[in-house]
């Protein structure tokens, strides 16, 4: 930080954390993919480990997910032009929280810590929006993961015994899910359901964090709007 701070033409400067929209903007991009991924991982470990579907059948509701965006996007990049991106991502962050997509988010991120900024900064804040981003990808699983493994492995305390106990003891719960006592089996299940679902919690509060941020903080710049429409309305 203190050479970005030295160097002339900094890859990213730091000034535009003074920007209370644009700082906003990139807590929303954390939460928001914290949000999301983790959830995404607590689905997949539910439907395949919990819920013994098939690999296909576990996979289906993320190539949805995915397939989504892609019919969305024509009539997605048009609402980006009209609607200020702070609404897009008002009424896409609950959504997110619940689990129900998030294609409204994404696409408006960037554009709303682009709008936040002077126009000579466009480039560095999509560039350190889409960094934000992406640490929040990669937080989302391994923070959550953390959590809901470790409240599978408390669950199934005093449940087990014998071999399924050491096999829980050395494995965790994953392990369990598989074993050939029913009894062990639906313990383990239970565990991870019960796991998962506070992942699927703490996720959701992020998202929703993300929406007050965005409600109490995120706003256009004044200054760059009116460039903008100056640019509209000279003569060519």
């Amino acid at each position: 930080m203190p050479a970005e701070k030295r160097a002339e033409s900094p890859m990213f400067n730091l000034d535009l954390l003074r920007i209370p929209s644009f700082a906003a903007a990139a807590v929303v991009a954390l939460t928001g993919m914290f949000g999301f991924i983790g959830t995404a991982y607590c689905v997949s470990i539910r439907l395949g480990a919990v819920m013994h579907l098939s690999a296909l059948r576990a996979g289906m509701p993320f190539v949805i997910l995915q397939l989504i965006p892609l019919l969305l996007a024509p009539v997605l990049s048009r609402m980006l032009t009209r609607v200020e991106p702070r609404r897009l991502l008002m009424g896409g962050l609950p959504p997110m929280a619940a689990g129900l997509g998030f294609i409204c988010v994404v696409s408006s991120l960037t554009s709303a810590a682009v709008n936040a900024v002077p126009i000579e900064m466009t480039g560095m804040a999509g560039g350190a929006t889409s960094l934000v981003r992406e640490f929040g990808q990669v937080l989302g699983p391994a923070v959550i993961s953390t959590i809901a493994m470790s409240a599978a492995c408390s669950a199934p305390v005093g449940k087990l015994s014998g071999a399924d106990k050491g096999m829980e003891a050395a494995a965790g719960p994953l392990a369990v899910v598989n074993a050939r006592s029913d009894g062990a089996r639906a313990a383990a299940q239970s565990a991870l359901g019960h796991g998962m679902a506070l992942g699927v919690m703490i996720c959701g509060c992020a998202s929703l964090l993300g929406a007050l941020v965005t409600l109490l903080l995120v706003r256009r710049n004044t200054a760059r709007t009116a460039v903008n429409a100056a640019a509209r309305t000279a003569p060519v």
